[in-house]
């Protein structure tokens, strides 16, 4: 009795627990990432040989091959192990029995249940970390896309998986998996900082192969930096350097740094110079005279920005914008009256004790800003009093000197280093002391 009618092979795709994709034509096969297949045959003992027939599919062309013969022939007692290449296969076992009954050959009969089809498939994904980019500078804790590329002609239907090492070191931890190939994945940035973090894509296809890419030294900076103007604090030139002092605790380092300028103590701000690496210091043109708040927004190379100001606070930094020069009024036309009872005179002995009258108008004035000048002579000075109060007249004994054009004059500085001076008006003598007093002497 003829065995033929019980011919059958054990489906391949039960055989090796193979998981299974769709072919081109539309029925699932398994997907292999083994070198070597065993196809199953019978075995009893009407079986003389078995013949392995097999066929490619060119995927360009949408078409089967005509069905190859391998070299050798299996007996019943050796296995069909065949090791394909990669590709989508169709094999079928031909048997000759031991009474010249013979399976037809693959290309004389259409019963394709006898054909066991399968892919093989050994390379593994291809991935490409799309961003973060190997070297990226992200903020801690911000929400970023994360995109890759993937190619595989057989991925599984949710491959990737997104791991994260926070030392870039081999020692991960997940992030997601089992996410579709759609090339994109939000994700919050732990706030662990570091400079050689490493973000890894995984992509697994349906034989099992599992490819990677990574970002690497990836930095994570979860810090503002902060800074504030220093100085100076009172200028008397509208074109000032202002000193910074900026700090950035985090591991990005500064990007970019600005101060922001308020005209009305805080009220409102606005936009002022970007000062330059190594930010210490930034130029800036006051617009007129007054008092003036700053503020210092920076940012880092991460993106971590300093807050925008708003009113007022201690880290602010002030300066008086002064370029007025001190005004100063005497109070006498030769500038001098006499120290007891203070009487105008316009001559005076050597010796005679005086006192200088002024007034002294300033916003900022420095202490003791006051000099006091005595020119005996044309063109010639010499202090009289230094360090004086603005708010007080100073008093002094007349040298002896004899003058007839004698002229005081008074200067006094503010702490913006401006200084003003008044200079009387009139001359007053300094008499020889044989000159007596009376209706022929001084006046």
């Amino acid at each position: 009795m003829s065995h033929l009618g019980r011919l059958a092979l054990v489906p391949l795709l039960a055989a090796l627990g193979a998981t299974a994709a769709f072919a081109a034509d539309g029925p699932q096969v398994p997907v292999l990432a083994k070198k070597e297949v065993t196809l199953k045959g019978r075995t009893d003992a009407d079986v003389q040989v078995r013949e392995l027939w097999y066929s490619r599919f060119d995927g360009k062309a949408k078409e089967w091959a005509a069905f190859q013969k391998h070299g050798l022939s299996f007996p019943p007692q050796t296995p069909i192990v065949w090791a394909p290449s990669e590709g989508h296969w169709r094999t079928y076992v031909r048997v000759i029995e031991v009474s010249g009954g013979a399976m037809p050959e693959p290309g004389q009969q259409k019963e394709t249940t006898l054909f066991t089809e399968f892919i093989i498939d050994r390379s593994a994904p291809t991935v490409q970390v799309q961003f973060p980019s190997p070297g990226a500078k992200l903020r801690g804790g911000q929400k970023y896309t994360v995109k890759w590329n993937v190619l595989d002609a057989n991925l599984a239907q949710m491959p990737i998986a997104l791991q994260w090492s926070r030392a870039g070191d081999g020692k991960f931890e997940p992030v997601a998996d089992k996410l579709p190939n759609n090339g994109s994945y939000e994700w919050t940035l732990p706030k662990d900082m570091t400079v050689s973090g490493l973000l890894r894509i995984t992509a697994i296809d349906l034989a099992g192969n599992v490819g990677a890419g990574d970002a690497t030294q990836v930095l994570v900076d979860s810090i503002a930096p902060n800074g504030r103007v220093t100085g100076p604090t009172i200028s008397a030139s509208n074109d000032v350097q202002l000193a910074l002092n900026v700090k950035d605790t985090g591991p990005a380092n500064l990007a970019r740094v600005q101060v922001w300028v308020s005209q009305d103590d805080g009220q409102t701000w606005s936009e002022g110079p970007v000062a330059e690496a190594p930010f210490t210091s930034t130029a800036w043109k006051a617009p007129s005279d007054g008092r003036f708040r700053f503020a210092v927004v920076a940012v880092d190379n991460a993106g971590n920005p300093s807050p925008t100001p708003k009113g007022k606070s201690d880290d602010q930094g002030t300066l008086l914008i002064d370029t007025q020069k001190p005004v100063i009024l005497l109070s006498q036309a030769n500038g001098v009256v006499e120290a007891e009872g203070m009487k105008p005179r316009n001559q005076i002995l050597p010796g005679t004790r005086v006192a200088v009258q002024f007034d002294v108008k300033d916003v900022q004035l420095a202490a003791n800003p006051v000099t006091v000048w005595l020119s005996t002579e044309p063109g010639k000075w010499e202090v009289v009093g230094k360090d004086l109060p603005a708010d007080a007249a100073f008093r002094f004994e007349v040298p002896n000197k004899v003058s007839r054009v004698a002229r005081i004059k008074v200067s006094a500085v503010d702490l913006a280093g401006n200084v003003g001076e008044a200079v009387a008006g009139e001359a007053f003598v300094i008499a020889p002391t044989d000159i007596q007093a009376g209706p022929q002497g001084l006046e």
